[in-house]
C-alpha cells in the first residue's frame, strides 16, 4: 500500500484579498442668522455669515495583512491548510516547506474617526467549492463569511472580539486598529489538524492512494477533496466605515 507522505500531500491555501473602503463622513455647514427689517422711514442692514464646509472624510491608510502572532508584521495573505511543523510521523505529515496558517490579521487606520457611527466586515468568497468544504465540515469558516456583515464597532466600542480598536487624536480623530480572520478545522476531522486527526481518532479510516475520490472513503480521497474545494480560492474582506 502506498504511503501519503510529506510530498503528496499537497498544498491548501486560500488567499485572501483585501477590499476596504471608507464610507464619506458627513460634515455639517452652519449658517448664521439673519433679519432684514425694514420701516417707513429707514432701512436696517443685517449681517450674514456662512460656515466653510471641510472635508473630513473618513478613509482607512496604512493596511497591512501578516500572519497572526508574527511580530515583525511580514506581508502574507495566504492561508495554508497543511500539516502542522511539528508533525513529523505518521501517514500525514510535514513536507518541511509549509506549515499550517490558519489566521491572518488586517491591521490599518481610518482617519476622521470623529465621524464614525460603526464599522462592519464581510467575507465574500465566489468560488462554489468554499461552500461544499463549509457544509462537510472540512473547516470552520471565519466569522464574517455570513449573509449579512459583522459590526465590528459601534458606539465608541469594540463589539466582536476579534476587532481590537484604539481611537487618538483631539478633534481630528484616527482609529488604528487590527481586525484577526481565522479558520479552524471542522468537526470531520475532529476539530484538529487532519495530520494528526488521522494517526489519531482517524486511525481505522484506511489510507488509500493518490487518485483517489472523497466516496472511497480514504484519507487519500478526503485530503485530496479538501485539496479540490480550497486550493486557490479568493476571499474577499470588505471593511466599511459608516458615518455617524
Amino acid at each position: 500500500m502506498s504511503k501519503i507522505t510529506r510530498r503528496s500531500y499537497k498544498r491548501k491555501k486560500i488567499i485572501m484579498g483585501a477590499s476596504l473602503f471608507g464610507a464619506v463622513g458627513l460634515v455639517s455647514t452652519g449658517f448664521a442668522a439673519w433679519v432684514l427689517s425694514a420701516s417707513a422711514t429707514e432701512t436696517k442692514q443685517a449681517s450674514m455669515s456662512v460656515g466653510v464646509v471641510s472635508d473630513k472624510n473618513m478613509e482607512f491608510q496604512n493596511v497591512i495583512i501578516y500572519k497572526t502572532g508574527d511580530d515583525n508584521k511580514v506581508a502574507d495573505n495566504t492561508f495554508h491548510f497543511e500539516p502542522l511543523a511539528s508533525d513529523n510521523q505518521g501517514r500525514v505529515r510535514y513536507d518541511g516547506e509549509n506549515a499550517e496558517s490558519l489566521s491572518l490579521t488586517v491591521e490599518g487606520e481610518l482617519t476622521h474617526a470623529q465621524n464614525l457611527g460603526d464599522m462592519t466586515a464581510i467575507i465574500t468568497v465566489e468560488a462554489e467549492g468554499f461552500a461544499s468544504a463549509i457544509s462537510k465540515n472540512y473547516v470552520v469558516a471565519p466569522e464574517a463569511y455570513k449573509t449579512n456583515a459583522v459590526t465590528l464597532w459601534d458606539d465608541g466600542a469594540d463589539v466582536s472580539e476579534k476587532f481590537d480598536g484604539t481611537l487618538s487624536g483631539e478633534t481630528d480623530k484616527t482609529l488604528s486598529f487590527t481586525y484577526v480572520v481565522d479558520f479552524a478545522w471542522g468537526s470531520f476531522f475532529g476539530g484538529v489538524n487532519p495530520g494528526i486527526y488521522f494517526d489519531g481518532a482517524g486511525a481505522e479510516v484506511p489510507q488509500g492512494s493518490a487518485g483517489d475520490a472523497a466516496d472511497a472513503g480514504t484519507v487519500a480521497g478526503y485530503l485530496e477533496d479538501l485539496h479540490t474545494l480550497l486550493d486557490t480560492v479568493t476571499l474577499s474582506l470588505t471593511l466599511t466605515a459608516n458615518p455617524s
